[in-house]
């Protein structure tokens, strides 16, 4: 290898590594946006059902099964909002660690590409396929 290609060779590193660590920190912002954009729905959620959450008492069943189910809807939509913080402020987490990008199960570098896509992903390709084979098997 002549001095010259060495030398294009490892700019083309160094220009591929800036890039991926360029690719982290913009991931890492978006986590950050997220994050406070599930606390805001969150917060508005819960003032939602202290103005409405109080049983009203009606003379028809109608209304009463409606408010039910308002309040089931609203519960679940609370708990999704919920698992969504926690596996936010997991990646976030592991950013301030120095891990973030890393999968939790293997150890190698989760592609800077999955984390475009999922910035909030802890697992490798691979390894959150062989979980999600290890679930739909029980």
């Amino acid at each position: 290898m002549t001095a010259q290609a060495y030398g294009n060779d490892a700019t083309q590193r160094r220009d591929r590594a800036d890039q991926e660590s360029s690719a982290r920190a913009d991931a890492i912002a978006r986590l950050a946006a997220r994050r406070d954009d599930l606390r805001a729905q969150l917060r508005s959620l819960s003032d939602d059902e202290s103005e409405s959450g109080r049983p009203r008492f009606s003379n028809h069943l109608a209304e009463d099964a409606q408010d039910q189910q308002q309040r089931q809807g609203a519960a679940v939509v609370r708990q999704m909002l919920i698992n969504d913080l926690r596996q936010v402020e997991h990646a976030l987490e592991r950013s301030e660690r120095e891990q973030y990008g890393i999968c939790e199960d293997c150890g190698h570098d989760i592609p800077p590409r999955r984390l475009v896509v999922i910035p909030d992903a802890t697992l490798c390709v691979s390894c959150q396929a062989q979980r999600e084979a290890r679930r739909s098997a029980h």
